[in-house]
């Protein structure tokens, strides 16, 4: 399975720094890690009842929502039980600055050093902030150590699709496609500008507010059924991750869509012409929901 903010994902960009106002914040909140789980429809018809202490109404009919992907299980499918999908964001210095034209799509070689940022690489100080968004398996991660571990999200084809299409292969065959995870974020920070000036603040965004929550995507590629991938939000969203600004991101579920049919996203508006990673779900075009932050209990 996979993702994707991601999302939405931003949730750890603690940043120091002097402003007028303020608003109570950790002193760190990085790491995050997220285990998916494969997303079902809810129960709508109950027609039974679960098992005492949670004895709510439940439903016979299980379907995934997915009309597209699924994962290996062995009385279902008769494939082996092996997807260990995780999401993983992290603060950290990326030194391949600048996050714009020359920084890659997906950094293979970025350093794992911590906030606060330097310029001790001879690199410029001051905008070094971002946050990895990478797509796991295993239980085990390629950033910051590196080489990519073993483990796969097993992302398998549920139904045959069409010629050209990365399922024309047939049901339960390995996935070649994009997922886009995503994720309602919601941040508190010193980077706002506020109508009437208030004290202490101008309108040139230095003014602590909290943003309206809003949607995070980041588009992840598959292949042969494995979607491990890794992004920054700043190659999401250029300069997304401001320093200094004591930004308190907080995250909603993560949910993972698939690429419907076709296999493919849309490219996110706010940076055109770079999916992956800047994508959002084609619901329109036919994408469902494919997996959500969760846990599994054997």
């Amino acid at each position: 399975m996979l993702l994707l903010a991601l999302g939405s994902l931003l949730a750890m960009m603690v940043m120091a720094g002097n402003a007028s106002a303020s608003h109570v914040r950790p002193a760190n909140a990085t790491p995050m890690n997220m285990s998916l789980v494969p997303a079902f429809t809810p129960c709508a018809a109950p027609d039974g009842k679960h098992g005492t202490p949670l004895a709510a109404n439940s439903c016979s009919s299980v379907s995934q929502v997915s009309n597209w992907l699924t994962i290996g299980t062995p009385e279902v499918n008769g494939l082996g039980s092996v997807s260990q999908a995780a999401v993983k964001l992290r603060v950290f210095c990326n030194q391949t600055y600048p996050y714009a034209a020359s920084n890659p799509t997906h950094p293979s070689q970025l350093t794992g050093v911590q906030p606060p940022c330097s310029n001790a690489s001879g690199l410029p100080a001051g905008d070094q902030e971002d946050v990895s968004i990478e797509v796991c398996a295993g239980g085990r991660c390629q950033f910051p150590t590196g080489p990519a571990p073993a483990g796969t999200t097993d992302t398998r084809c549920k139904v045959a699709t069409g010629v050209g299409t990365p399922c024309n292969s047939g049901a339960a065959t390995p996935y070649n496609g994009l997922v886009v995870g995503t994720a309602t974020i919601q941040i508190t920070d010193h980077y706002n500008a506020l109508t009437g000036s208030p004290p202490g603040c101008s309108t040139t965004t230095s003014c602590t507010g909290t943003v309206a929550p809003l949607p995070f995507s980041v588009g992840a590629v598959c292949s042969a059924g494995n979607c491990k991938y890794l992004t920054t939000a700043d190659a999401v969203v250029p300069d997304t991750v401001k320093e200094n600004k004591k930004a308190v991101v907080e995250i909603g579920q993560l949910l993972v869509f698939d690429g419907g049919a076709s296999g493919t996203a849309i490219d996110n508006p706010l940076n055109p012409g770079k999916c992956p990673p800047a994508c959002v779900a084609n619901v329109a075009g036919g994408a469902t929901q494919f997996a959500v932050q969760g846990i599994f209990l054997p």
